[in-house]
């Protein structure tokens, strides 16, 4: 598996607005995606993969919503959802 060297994940505009309107006083998981979100990086991930083969799901990523299935008591198949629509 190999890993994109992006190192950070900008949200579309669009997403931001949405969750704006939808949650106007913000909820527990958008603080914890504003607090968390730029703790882990694609970069700090770059040396446990190899430069060929196909791309693997974003280890930062993939970090930020297992600290937020624990945090919602969310089962795996219910992360798993989060993770599809990241």
């Amino acid at each position: 598996m190999s890993l994109n060297a992006l190192s950070f994940y900008v949200i579309p505009e669009e997403i931001v607005r949405v969750a704006q309107a939808a949650f106007p006083k913000g909820n527990r998981t958008l603080r914890v995606r504003d607090a968390m979100g730029s703790l882990f990086s694609r970069v700090d991930f770059l040396r446990l993969f190899s430069n060929e083969g196909r791309l693997a799901q974003d280890p930062a990523c993939l970090a930020l919503i297992t600290i937020l299935q624990f945090a919602e008591r969310l089962s795996d198949q219910q992360a798993a959802m989060w993770r599809a629509m990241a």
